[in-house]
């Protein structure tokens, strides 16, 4: 496909690539029009001067190096809602590439008490429609375009997919926690009267039951029943208020990763650090790679913390190529106007990355915590996100924790939830 463009700048050219991923032919791109008038097969005219004949045309907003910012309003058409950028025609590219590269987070520093991007913030949150995969529905209004100018084009397909991801934070409740935090923590139940939880914690470090937290085989056995492979991001930082994971020297926990990669795929899980992250991260991520003897390409950011670029940088830096955080914690959606991974752009450095972004939709204690649901309303909130990926066949990837499908304390009824997702 031939693209003609007054524009040569590589958030162009990324923002092409975003909107035609599904295309199965090569993007040629050109300022010569001569070249463009005798091309005779399909192709796009992006220019402000000119809408060329026999052509997809698409009218250009100003790209330069500085930040775009759109108008934070949504109108809405036949195709949905559309992202109108400073009363301009409607520009696509300049729109995916506002959301997919999320401008908007290097704009933006209103952040909650964890420094998370919040869905209030985004220029979606009008008529809520980050809880629409808006870009997904761009890509597909272009697709059906320029089949109609083009019928010979072919465009793959994407696929609705189960796609379960798993945070340990804390693997197990009451094993595997160390001498101190064992006898710390009877002492905790005896002085605060709770006999139930001393005899439950007795029960499981003896070995007479089972701990509550270890869901594992569950978790596998539900996924293995849809084909789906999840993705474990494992918690190996040192202990501190906000890391309460159990300590990676602990053979218990080294047994269970080495176990659950033959089952799903692992990642890091880096921990909740106000500093020296980069130092954190690195030695966390070492950890994880000397337990599973092999390089580890995933992760996630505990809290879902993550800061524009810097965060994506380290990631880049210690080699990872796949992170799992873009997602809200207070609210379910697209932070990024897709359920599709793509590539990060840096746009400090203009230019695509080697990382690929993988967007959630939902996840557990922000509908248990921040939204405060009951399972059965927890469920139908799913069930809106599940089938709206399966009407536009997209992938359908949430956010679970093994402590949720424990039915221990707060979790209580909440196993069914997580098998609504399947």
């Amino acid at each position: 496909m031939l693209i003609y463009s007054e524009i040569d700048h590589p958030r162009f050219r990324y923002a092409a690539e975003m909107v035609l991923m599904n295309y199965s032919g090569s993007l040629v791109f050109t300022q010569s029009r001569e070249d463009f008038d005798r091309f005779e097969g399909p192709k796009i005219c992006y220019d402000r001067k000119n809408e060329l004949s026999n052509s997809f045309y698409v009218n250009p907003i100003f790209w330069n190096d500085q930040l775009i910012k759109p108008q934070s309003k949504l109108t809405p058409t036949k195709q949905g809602f559309h992202l109108c950028f400073d009363d301009k025609a409607f520009d696509v590219f300049a729109a995916t590439f506002f959301m997919l590269s999320r401008m908007e987070e290097y704009q933006d520093n209103t952040l909650d008490q964890h420094g998370r991007f919040m869905s209030s913030k985004s220029v979606l949150h009008e008529r809520q429609a980050y809880r629409i995969p808006l870009v997904d529905m761009w890509r597909a209004e272009v697709e059906r375009k320029i089949a109609e100018l083009f019928p010979s084009v072919a465009f793959r397909r994407t696929s609705f997919e189960i796609k379960p991801t798993i945070d340990v934070d804390s693997a197990f409740a009451y094993r595997h926690k160390g001498l101190k935090r064992t006898f710390g923590g009877f002492a905790k139940d005896i002085v605060q009267l709770r006999w139930t939880n001393a005899f439950h914690r007795f029960l499981c470090i003896t070995g007479l039951k089972q701990d509550p937290y270890d869901t594992y085989a569950i978790a596998t056995a539900d996924a293995m029943i849809q084909s789906a492979r999840i993705q474990w991001f494992f918690l190996l930082s040192d202990l501190s208020h906000e890391n309460i994971n159990v300590s990676h020297k602990s053979i218990g926990l080294r047994n269970l990763i080495v176990d659950l990669n033959q089952k799903g795929d692992i990642g890091i899980h880096p921990g909740y650090h106000r500093s020296e992250y980069a130092e954190h991260l690195h030695e966390e991520l070492s950890r994880l790679q000397s337990i599973l003897s092999k390089s580890v390409k995933r992760s996630r950011q505990h809290y879902l913390r993550m800061s524009m670029p810097e965060t994506y940088r380290l990631l880049v830096h210690e080699n990872i190529t796949d992170d799992y955080t873009m997602g809200f914690a207070e609210d379910a959606g697209y932070r990024a106007g897709t359920a599709l991974p793509f590539p990060w752009f840096d746009l400090i450095l203009n230019k695509k990355t080697t990382l690929f972004v993988h967007p959630f939709v939902i996840m557990d204690t922000t509908l248990k915590n921040y939204l405060q649901l009951s399972p059965e309303e927890a469920i139908r909130e799913i069930m809106f996100f599940k089938d709206q990926c399966k009407k536009m066949n997209l992938p359908f990837e949430f956010l679970w924790h093994n402590e949720s499908l424990s039915e221990h304390h707060s979790w209580k009824e909440w196993r069914k939830v997580w098998n609504s997702c399947f």
